[in-house]
């Protein structure tokens, strides 16, 4: 047996990790489209430690870092290290003094952009790149964290070293925007991917008018736990979880970007040990939560892409085991999400967005004048809203669900799953569900019956 193999607890390879590791060891750069819990990092580790190279990771969350690094520590792997902004400067200080001493640094796209910190950097070998969550760079980069579109600038700042992008969802245009923007040549890069879900997972799709968050209550009262629930913001996670304390649900707290990062890392503790079993989430914190044994994932709203959407339930069924995937539909989400895109781009005088903010600094970057700008937000308004428009026929459609995704990540699958609320056929079940409260209030055990018939209990 492969002795790292081992030392990582795997009795053999999982789908693409040899290929790309492989192609790897080939010198060739590589993109690795990969389900969430397939084991992308261990593409990287396995290089690192068989070759005894330097490798640097750029990542874009905190906790995303924090738990890789305490990952590799496990292993007895402690050369390995996480420069982020909570750092005190003495902190930073002596990282930057004794950089050359870590095998692999985690750093976000901002950080590497640093000047102090780069020019430590460009002294050291680089034997791997990774661009992790490859998919921000598209779906962040030109939104609100621009620094993700001049990862290639810095790339080759520091001669091209071998790179690897890795991600659990790509379109075609994702892929392209990784291409372009990390500088990479396809006639040499190594593309790799691998079927876009895992096979543990079940996907409903539930339309709910008038009785949300009675229907959240309810689905919590039966799921399996540990369970995240994800709502578009802050306010109305906060909302959220007021009211499903005063329905009962004590095990229960948020994740978000308002919350302190001592909180949240206290918080994913509790939440792994059981002393929490319902998390509720924003899209991006979501991404953070790194645990294997997740059962539900409920989205209280969808988000407004199918790549969010996949990255999210991508959060259960990590150790392979059954896990379901819930989703509540409102017929005013969709002309409401179009409504706050449309919003997003309209300039206000008074109050600069941080999605402005980002444009200027991309025009600023490209040297783009007022024509090109203004172009580039035309098209980014259109993209937003084609993916709006999406992510609304993926919910509505009566066709399987996880075909529809596979297809839209461009996975040629002929058959249903058998499994999705649309291949399941309960139209009735969910006509039963979405009527008046009142009505269901009147019937509690047609509703329970309901229920019973829609999850199988």
């Amino acid at each position: 047996m492969d002795p790292i193999l081992n030392r990582f607890g795997y009795d053999e390879f999982r789908e693409g990790q040899k290929e790309v590791i492989t192609a790897l060891e080939e010198g060739h750069d590589a993109i690795a489209i990969l389900p969430t819990g397939n084991g992308k990092s261990f593409i990287y580790q396995y290089i690192g430690i068989k070759e005894n190279c330097r490798v640097v990771i750029v990542s874009p969350l905190i906790s995303l870092m924090v738990d890789q690094v305490a990952s590799l520590k496990q292993l007895g792997i402690h050369r390995a290290v996480a420069i982020t902004s909570l750092m005190s400067e003495s902190e930073k200080n002596f990282i930057l003094s004794t950089l050359n001493e870590y095998q692999f640094i985690f750093v976000s796209p901002e950080m590497l952009q640093a000047p102090r910190f780069f020019k430590q950097l460009s002294k050291l070998e680089i034997g791997l790149l990774v661009v992790d969550e490859a998919h921000c760079i598209s779906q962040w980069g030109y939104d609100f964290r621009s620094d993700y579109l001049f990862i290639g600038k810095m790339r080759k700042s520091l001669g091209s070293p071998r790179t690897l992008a890795l991600t659990a969802t790509a379109t075609t245009q994702v892929i392209h925007d990784i291409y372009t923007f990390l500088g990479l040549n396809k006639e040499e890069t190594t593309y790799f991917q691998g079927h876009a879900f895992l096979k543990n997972r079940e996907i409903d799709v539930i339309s709910v008018e008038g009785l949300r968050i009675k229907m959240l209550s309810e689905l919590l009262k039966r799921v399996e736990y540990p369970c995240i629930v994800y709502a578009s913001t802050i306010k109305e996670i906060e909302g959220l979880k007021e009211s499903l304390q005063e329905e009962g649900f004590t095990k229960i707290d948020t994740f978000h970007s308002k919350r302190h990062s001592s909180d949240r890392q206290t918080i994913q503790q509790k939440f792994f040990r059981g002393e929490i079993n319902i998390l509720l989430a924003t899209s991006a914190f979501g991404m953070g939560i790194n645990q294997s044994n997740i059962r539900t994932i409920i989205h209280y709203q969808l988000p407004q892409t199918l790549e969010d959407y996949v990255q999210q339930i991508g959060r259960a069924g990590r150790d392979l085991q059954f896990s379901r995937c819930i989703a509540l539909i409102h017929s005013d989400d969709f002309p409401q999400m179009r409504r706050k895109i449309e919003r997003s781009y309209e300039v206000d005088d008074e109050e600069e967005t941080e999605l402005h903010q980002n444009i200027k600094e991309i025009a600023k970057t490209f040297r783009w004048n007022n024509d090109q700008t203004s172009a580039f937000i035309k098209k980014q308004r259109e993209r937003k809203l084609k993916q709006a428009e999406r992510i609304e026929e993926f919910a509505t459609t009566t066709l399987c669900k996880e075909q529809y995704l596979a297809h839209f990540f461009g996975e040629k699958r002929k058959a249903s799953c058998g499994k999705c609320s649309s291949c399941r056929h309960l139209d009735l079940f969910l006509m039963e569900i979405t009527s008046k409260w009142n009505e269901v209030e009147n019937s509690k055990n047609s509703f329970e019956e309901s229920f019973k018939k829609l999850f199988n209990l």
